[in-house]
This record gives C-alpha cells, sequence and structure tokens, in this order.
C-alpha cells in the first residue's frame, strides 16, 4: 500500500476501538442516552484560570444497567455563551435614549419605561442562549457588540474500557462555563461503523456519462453507474461488465458499466450516485435518531513563539475566546484584508480537496483587500471545478481542483478530477508556492485500506516536492468533526515537514453546531499556518 508493515501497524493501533463483550439482540442492550449521566468531580463554586475540572461518565443500557465493557464514542465540552447583558442595555439605552431625543420632546422617564422592555426581552433571550433567531434586527446588535463571550473549549475522553469514561477538561478564559456530554454513537453502533468500513460492500455509487456520434449525425448519451475496484472483492460487479479506467502513475482503477451502445473511451463526465445502505433491520434500529448524537444528563496567558511546521498538537490544541481560536501551541495570529494581501503576496496558491477547500478559496475572494482578487471564467459546473482567481496588483494566483474518484459531487467533466497526487507531482515548488490539500470526507464509503493507499500516494508525492523544492509550503486540513484520523496519522508518522490545520478539533470544540463553515485565515510565513 506504499507504506510499510511497522506503520501498518501503527495505524492498526491508532484506530483500535475496544468491542462488546458480547453480541447483542435485542436494541435495549445498547447504550442509552436517557439512562447515561456524567458528573463534574470535586464541583467547586469558583475555580481559577488554567485549572482542570474532572468529568466522569457512566455509560448504562436501556434497562438502565451499567455497561460492563467500553467503546461508546463520547464528546465533551466546555463553553460559554452567556449574553453580558449589562452592557447590552446600556447600548440599548443609549442608542434609544439618543434617537427619541433628537426626534422628540421625551421625558426621562418614558426613556426608562422603554429601557425596561428592552431589559425584559433581554431577559428572554439570555434564556435562549445560542439557540437566537438570526432574522431579528434586535439580535443583529447583540450579536454585532461583544454581548456574547463565545468562548469553547473540548477534552480528550479517556475509555476506561469498563463503561465507564472520564474527560479533563481545561479552564482557559474567566468566566461562566458549561459542561455539555453528548453520546455520537454506541458501542454498538460503532462495531456496525467499523465492520462496514473494513467491507467492500458499496455504500457510495457513482454516474459516468458517456458521449459520442450516432446514426444520422446524431449523438447518443448514456448514463451508467461507475464504482471503484479495491480489496480482493475488486469489481463491485461481476463477469465481464464493466470498463475500467486504470491511472498509471497511482494505479488506481476506476470501473464504470459497460454502455450498450458506445465504447469505453466514451467517457465525458462524471457525477455522484446513489447511496446503498448495507444495514439490516436490527442494525438500522440502532442508528435510529432517539438514541444517536444524544446529550446525556448530568447527575493562561503566556508568551508562545510563532506558530511554525513540527510543533506538537496536544489535546485539546486551542480554545475559542470571543469566537476566535486560541492555540495552547504558538501564537495566533489575526490578518486583517491588507495583512491577507501581503502575506499571499507575489504567492501561487493551489487548493485541493473537497467543497472545504472550496469554501477557503471563496473566503480568499471575498476578503483579499480592496476585493481586487477576480475570478477566471473557466466555465466549471456550478457546485464543481477547476476555479481559478487571481489579482494583479499583489501578483496573487489561486487554484481550487476537487480530488479525483471517488467523489461524491454533482455531474462535471470527469476529465477535470484530478488525483492529488499527480498534480502535486505537476507542481515546479518554491518559495512562491502553497499547496493546500484535504483529503478524507468522500473516501468514507470505501474500505480504509484503499484510504490509506491513496494518502500513501500523496505522501510521496509531497516528499518528492519537498526534495526538489523544499522551501513550498505544504498544508494539510484535516477532515472536520466526523473525520480525521487516518490523514494525520499518515503523515505525521513519516514527519514530512507539511503543517497540519487541526480542523477535528477546531470543529469539535466551537460553540455553535458542529457543521460549521470553514474560515480560512492565511499565514504561510516560513512554512507555517494557524494550528
Amino acid at each position: 500500500m506504499g507504506i510499510s508493515d511497522e506503520e501498518w501497524g501503527r495505524l492498526q493501533k491508532a484506530i483500535d476501538w475496544p468491542i462488546p463483550d458480547q453480541e447483542i439482540t435485542h436494541l435495549n442492550q445498547s447504550t442509552s442516552p436517557v439512562h447515561s449521566t456524567f458528573s463534574i468531580v470535586g464541583l467547586k463554586e469558583s475555580y481559577k484560570v488554567g485549572e482542570k475540572i474532572s468529568v466522569a461518565i457512566t455509560a448504562r443500557d436501556h434497562n438502565k444497567n451499567l455497561k460492563r465493557y467500553g467503546g461508546d464514542f463520547f464528546k465533551a465540552k466546555l463553553f460559554n455563551a452567556e449574553l453580558k447583558v449589562c452592557y447590552m442595555i446600556i447600548y440599548i439605552f443609549l442608542n434609544t435614549f439618543f434617537s427619541i431625543k433628537n426626534k422628540y420632546s421625551v421625558s426621562l422617564a418614558l426613556i426608562v419605561d422603554l429601557l425596561a422592555q428592552y431589559y425584559i426581552l433581554c431577559l428572554h433571550l439570555k434564556a435562549l442562549k445560542m439557540y437566537l433567531p438570526t432574522d431579528i434586527s434586535f439580535v443583529h446588535y447583540t450579536c454585532s457588540f461583544p454581548f456574547f463571550l463565545k468562548a469553547s473549549v473540548y477534552g480528550e475522553v479517556v475509555d476506561h474500557r469498563n463503561g465507564t469514561y472520564s474527560v479533563a477538561l481545561l479552564l482557559p478564559w474567566e468566566g461562566q462555563a458549561q459542561v455539555p456530554v453528548r453520546l455520537e454513537h454506541s458501542s454498538e453502533v460503532v462495531q456496525i461503523l467499523k465492520k462496514y468500513r473494513e467491507s467492500s460492500f458499496p455504500r457510495s455509487h457513482y454516474n459516468g456519462y458517456f458521449e459520442g456520434p450516432g446514426l444520422n449525425k446524431t449523438r447518443v448519451h448514456e448514463v451508467v453507474e461507475c464504482n471503484l475496484k479495491w480489496g480482493a472483492d475488486g469489481s463491485w460487479m461481476k463477469g465481464d461488465c464493466c470498463c475500467e479506467y486504470k491511472d498509471i502513475r497511482t494505479e488506481t482503477v476506476w470501473q464504470c458499466e459497460r454502455p450498450k451502445e458506445l465504447s469505453c473511451d466514451k467517457l465525458v463526465h462524471h457525477s455522484y450516485g446513489r447511496l446503498e445502505s448495507p444495514l439490516h433491520l436490527f442494525e438500522q434500529q440502532l442508528f435510529t435518531k432517539k438514541v444517536t448524537y444524544q446529550m446525556i444528563c448530568n447527575n493562561r496567558q503566556s508568551t508562545m513563539e510563532k506558530c511554525r511546521s513540527g510543533m506538537t498538537t496536544p489535546v485539546p490544541a486551542g480554545f475559542y475566546l470571543n469566537d476566535v481560536w486560541k492555540s495552547f501551541v504558538c501564537n495566533t495570529r489575526q490578518f486583517s484584508p491588507a495583512q491577507m494581501g501581503n502575506c499571499l503576496k507575489n504567492k501561487i496558491v493551489y487548493l485541493m480537496g473537497d467543497s472545504t477547500t472550496r469554501q477557503w478559496f471563496e473566503f480568499l475572494e471575498r476578503n483579499v483587500p480592496g476585493k481586487c482578487i477576480k475570478r477566471m471564467d473557466l466555465h466549471p459546473p456550478t457546485a464543481g471545478g477547476p476555479l481559478m482567481a487571481v489579482e494583479l496588483k499583489y501578483n496573487i494566483i489561486i487554484h481550487w481542483r476537487p480530488h479525483g474518484v471517488p467523489l461524491r459531487f454533482s455531474k462535471m467533466p470527469i476529465t477535470d478530477l484530478h488525483y492529488i497526487s499527480n498534480d502535486i507531482d505537476e507542481i515546479a515548488g518554491g518559495p512562491h508556492a502553497v499547496v493546500v490539500f484535504t483529503f478524507f470526507a468522500h473516501l468514507v464509503f470505501h474500505p480504509i485500506t484503499f484510504y490509506v493507499y491513496e494518502v500513501a500516494k500523496i505522501r510521496q508525492s509531497v516528499v518528492a516536492l519537498l526534495s526538489r523544492a523544499p522551501e513550498t509550503t505544504i498544508i494539510i486540513k484535516s477532515g472536520n468533526t466526523e473525520v480525521h484520523l487516518h490523514l494525520t496519522s499518515n503523515f505525521s508518522q513519516h514527519g514530512t515537514g507539511e503543517v497540519l490545520v487541526n480542523k477535528w478539533g477546531k470543529s469539535n470544540l466551537h460553540c455553535l453546531f458542529e457543521k460549521v463553515t470553514q474560515i480560512f485565515c492565511c499565514t504561510f510565513e516560513s512554512n507555517a499556518l494557524l494550528y
């Protein structure tokens, strides 16, 4: 697979997960989010900044019995979404007083009465906390002024493999805090996910679009199913069923059902297709919303060096304060549009991967200073690519391209889907080149061995690029909350000199909903990016 047996062994160990000590046959035997609980050990009325609080989690099944084994997937975080009422009242009072006083001759008593009404509304909003509607103009003012602390940090859950878990949460800010704990998946569901992750069952299908000349100067169009050929089982269809497309360099084989009229060389476009669930009835019950993704009940400031490559990332790697990421590892910076322009000056940025790196492209497109960056019309499909933008004043060029198949995008030319390793091989590199890629979300439907194989190919290309042009900046964006581990493990074990942007940690601990839009903050200095 392009990696040594020792590396494969370390990867297997890294993704090892406790398994149930018995086969369950009924939903009631699985972990219950209703009966599982957590508590804060030695809870005090107040804490000092920099202290840690300990959280103990106890898993129970639907019959309230203690679980005897581990393997449940819990998440725990510490956050503050309190409304700063005093600031809001002062702000509203001043705005109300001066706006009304300038237009009308109004007594102070009336203004105080209006202020009281605002205060009542404020208390209602405070009770709602982060579930505020965004379409109320009043809420717009509360969000534009520093009424929310917007602080959060998450903790690593330690599985004691006996049905109990513990979490240590750091207290890095001053103010109030809350601890929510959520059961993402029971240990029983985790084992189902593991079973299908290691199988070659084709959960995700894709469409191949063939076009070619027909009779009487007509055009023939055929749409067939396509998929990856991988593993001992090989094709997802048997017999002489398919056209095969083997990439010469990566040796990845893509298959499409053989068209009825056209030849195999007439494949023109690619898109996502149907999803196929392998779950039988009992497994489907374990995935229902009432037992997954549910909350369970409750019974430092220092001088740091600038962020650079090669720094060790702890768990957690940082926290949010006023909705701004603060790293425990290095001195993070926030960039104004002008600073972004200077940072990217004379740079060619190659963004590769999925929609999350496309969001980085779009962020830069909106925020590079003066809105002078212009997207070139490459006539891509609506949600596809490739994309390109240039900025003449600062001499900035930004590219984005989706990675190769398998990819769940809408219909687009298959010739525009390149394997990341192949694209990296085509880059000369140098101090002006910045390569950013992510590779995970669209691979979760396929065996882990295929993912490791593809990542190993990318790693070989990265090593080769840094060998011929060591001043090239390589940035790896990890997956978001649901996707992460194997990409980071494969590169960190090799020590290739690239920089990892840990979006798993960032999206996991954010105080808002976890499927957050990516926010790109550039700092390409000295081959480093924010941790």
